[in-house]
């Protein structure tokens, strides 16, 4: 009977999956239900007049590949293949020796983190097969994704996406594969390396290196003073989220030396952000502004987190680029695109020079201060050009 249930799960999920590839217009996934879904295809150079930007415009089932050049373009032009064109088989043991097979975990999609990364792999010249487990933001089936699909041998490297995924994922690998992490708030902090050069808390020599995103904290609050000048602090926490937790301490090491009072506001889901708004709008001191850390439910509501801020004339400090380009006043971030380059190029050291994984430091990206111009103006708030080095954010 399970046995029965299993294939009949598995035929389930492959007419989604079909329905989804053909149904929608061809490539294109626009309804995403809760269910992870894990697409194969295959990344090699073309002439340069192929581009594309957006890898889930190449979804594909594994009975196809997809050769595509990966750019910084927002085109899209792309060829697909049967396998058994000899050809494209031919080709790719040509390549076999650049060829590299990549598990890439996500936790809500990709972003321009994984399009750096598949970008700068593909200007190093490597041929990337690439599997994508999206877990929508689901625990649940992240975890029953990555029981039926990671087998380490299927793979030479496996690229995650966030502190939770890369816990999570390291938990199951155990070493046996290289892993890459990125946007990770603080990998030393989190436990997932013991230090900053990368070595693993568990077992000594630890198979994997990655990206750490989140700005040194005095540097972000630094920023925030040379622009406003606040006195009190809301910081919206989430007690679920090791990052979270992490971002506070650090806030309450730093915020004596700026004189600012912090108080804390527990959020663990989408329905305890408005509690927790409500009660710093109705807070007998007011609040100068709001600290917005990365990490769920902040990310994926970061917009009307900032709506509330601009309607209530309280500054939103956001964590990351795409909180800022939501309408949160500013934040000193770091760029995915770059942190994908810094992931790729951990890679591409491993591969070509054989240093151990635990031996590669963990990278850290430039950091930008960047503010919102509209929100400024809403605010009434003049950044001086003179005081502070900014750029204004992409909206």
């Amino acid at each position: 009977m399970g046995k029965w249930v299993k294939n009949f799960s598995l035929f389930f999920v492959f007419l989604t999956m079909v329905y989804e590839i053909y149904g929608n217009q061809g490539l294109q996934i626009k309804n995403r239900s809760k269910t992870p879904r894990t697409f194969n295809f295959v990344l090699s150079q073309k002439s340069q007049s192929q581009q594309s930007s957006n890898f889930r415009d190449l979804l594909c089932t594994e009975n196809y590949i997809s050769l595509i050049q990966k750019k910084d373009s927002e085109k899209t032009d792309s060829i697909f293949a049967n396998t058994s064109d000899e050809k494209i088989l031919q080709s790719l043991k040509q390549s076999e020796s650049k060829m590299i097979k990549v598990l890439m975990v996500l936790w809500h999609g990709e972003t321009d983190a994984e399009r750096g990364f598949l970008a700068a792999l593909k200007a190093m010249g490597y041929l990337v097969v690439l599997t994508v487990i999206n877990a929508d933001r689901d625990l649940k089936h992240l975890r029953q994704a990555l029981h039926f699909e990671i087998n380490c041998e299927d793979y030479d490297y496996i690229y995650t996406f966030g502190t939770r995924v890369s816990l999570i994922v390291s938990e199951y690998v155990n070493n046996k594969v290289p892993i890459v992490f990125n946007a990770v708030g603080y990998p030393a902090k989190s436990g997932l390396v013991e230090d900053d050069m990368g070595h693993n808390s568990i077992n000594d020599g630890g198979n994997f290196s990655g990206v750490g995103v989140a700005a040194p904290m005095f540097m972000q609050l630094k920023n925030m003073q040379k622009v406003l000048k606040v006195t009190h602090l809301a910081v919206l926490v989430n007690p679920q989220e090791q990052n979270s937790l992490d971002t506070l301490s650090m806030i309450k090491d730093v915020t004596p030396s700026f004189g600012i009072i912090v108080e804390r506001f527990d959020v663990t889901n989408e329905k305890e952000i408005f509690l927790a708004l409500t009660k710093i709008q109705s807070a007998s001191i007011p609040f100068d502004a709001i600290y917005i850390p990365s990490g769920s439910p902040f990310t994926e509501n970061s917009k009307v987190i900032s709506d509330f801020g601009c309607k209530e004339k309280i500054a939103m400090i956001g964590e990351k680029e795409g909180m800022i380009c939501d309408g949160a006043l500013m934040g000193t971030v770091a760029k995915y695109r770059e942190c994908g380059q810094l992931a790729a190029e951990i890679v591409n050291i491993h591969r070509r020079y054989r240093i151990a994984m635990a031996h590669i430091p963990v990278q850290y990206p430039k950091f930008y201060c960047i503010i919102n111009q509209e929100v400024t103006e809403t605010l009434g708030v003049h950044p001086n050009p003179e005081k502070i080095n900014f750029q204004w954010a992409n909206t």
